[in-house]
């Protein structure tokens, strides 16, 4: 019955991918494939039950699981539960063949939908908000790579149904699954990379994931560094992260509200959909974790598709920024390190000085003149220079960082050496 698992959508070719984009107060959702390079509108209302891509897609996820095939769904916010809580932001599907190399990995947005064995109807009060979808072809065989990066994206499953001719092969799903991989100590982070199942036309895929154990940030933290980018942020924000900085790699710079998806509009209050514009790079990121110290605490994960068109479209919405204070690459003497000087570009050597009985530094480089009040007070654990400076240096470190730190009064210890009278620190990426 079920000859293939694919990404399906109203067009002739998904070419093994597909972003589905509802915007808020739409119940027509836009699509971009690479069959069709701009945005184009979905062959049906969401409120309909076929003609569009998520009933395609999902035609035997929502009939009772066939024999020949094994599945998995997770989310934070599953269909027919409540009442718990969970650190995971990650909400998907992962549908299999079980004697063929075809499956297909499907994110989204979309709280307590998406049951399985239930026919599809939208939800109305889903309606008013914006959401996302992004679905890819994967060989079977790549399933081993997503389920490991899940384990770094602690989901709540609600469904699986593994055959017995899969378990043996999908061993990191199956431990998955059952619980049995926790992961106890650092690095509370993983990065893994596969491809779509496109013959000649593949698409490079990095999933970044990382556990709340870690307390680490996606965004200024993970995202820019592992990319060695700048990036562009549309997401939930309480402008608690309003400016950060990713080390000597880039920077983080928030998309300004609202946006325009072909000639659809969203605002960040209502749109749920979060995801990245990485710059001059060809990568598009659905991401799952807010913009804001609450995400700390959550774990979530980075979904990021390296295609041009995709790219492209997603820099065009992203064109606009916020006013933010942004933190700017300053190059020392001895060590390359960051500093907030309320929107001013600095490329130079920074000074900041702490007068005695004062609890707020006063900061100053060559290409500002006179002396400023840093952002905030030292005794705060954010919005001044050293807090911005040494964000990664407080956290665990990520594994392609070296640091190195000298004292002669050195923290945790009584020695104190009479021979230098030096201080400092070190850190880089590999």
């Amino acid at each position: 019955l079920f000859t293939k698992i694919l990404c399906n959508c109203s067009f002739a070719n998904c070419s093994a991918k597909y972003v589905l984009y509802k915007t808020p107060d739409q119940i027509t959702a836009k699509i971009k494939t690479s069959a069709a390079p701009p945005w184009a509108d979905e062959g049906a209302d969401l409120t309909q039950n076929a003609g569009h891509a998520l009933v395609s897609t999902l035609e035997s996820w929502f009939a009772p699981l066939h024999n020949s095939l094994s599945a998995v769904g997770y989310s934070n916010q599953p269909p027919g539960f409540s009442g718990f809580t969970t650190d995971s932001t990650s909400k998907g599907i992962i549908m299999m063949m079980n004697a063929q190399q075809q499956s297909f990995w499907l994110v989204h947005t979309m709280p307590k939908v998406l049951a399985n064995g239930v026919a599809w109807a939208w939800p109305a009060d889903l309606t008013p908000q914006g959401h996302m979808v992004v679905c890819v072809d994967v060989s079977t065989q790549t399933v081993t790579a997503i389920a490991s990066a899940l384990v770094y994206q602690n989901p709540l499953i609600y469904f699986s149904n593994i055959a017995p001719a899969l378990q043996a092969t999908q061993q990191t799903l199956m431990k998955l699954i059952g619980g049995l991989m926790p992961v106890l100590t650092p690095p509370f982070a993983n990065t893994q990379t596969i491809k779509t199942l496109a013959a000649g036309a593949e698409v490079p895929i990095i999933i970044f994931s990382k556990l709340s154990t870690g307390r680490l940030e996606m965004y200024g933290k993970i995202l820019t560094t592992k990319l060695r980018a700048n990036i562009r942020v549309w997401a939930k924000t309480d402008n608690s992260l309003s400016s950060t900085g990713g080390g000597k790699i880039g920077f983080v710079k928030v998309v300004q509200s609202p946006i325009t998806v072909d000639n659809q509009q969203s605002t960040r209050e209502k749109d749920s959909s979060q995801w990245v514009s990485v710059e001059q790079k060809p990568l598009f990121c659905f991401t799952t974790s807010s913009y804001n110290k609450e995400q700390l605490m959550k774990s979530g994960t980075a979904i990021c598709l390296e295609n041009q068109l995709l790219s492209d479209s997603f820099a065009a919405i992203a064109a606009d920024l916020c006013e933010y204070t942004f933190f700017l690459v300053l190059s020392g003497s001895s060590c390359t390190t960051l500093c907030k000087f309320m929107q001013l570009t600095v490329h130079a050597e920074p000074l900041q000085m702490i007068q005695n009985g004062q609890l707020k530094a006063k900061i100053i480089s060559p290409a500002n003149a006179g002396w400023a009040s840093d952002g905030a007070n030292m005794n705060t654990d954010t919005g001044h220079a050293l807090a911005q400076t040494l964000a990664e240096w407080m956290g665990p470190i990520l594994d392609d960082m070296t640091a190195l730190g000298y004292s002669n009064t050195p923290p945790k210890s009584t020695i104190t050496s009479q021979t230098t009278s030096s201080k400092g620190m070190d850190y880089k990426y590999l």
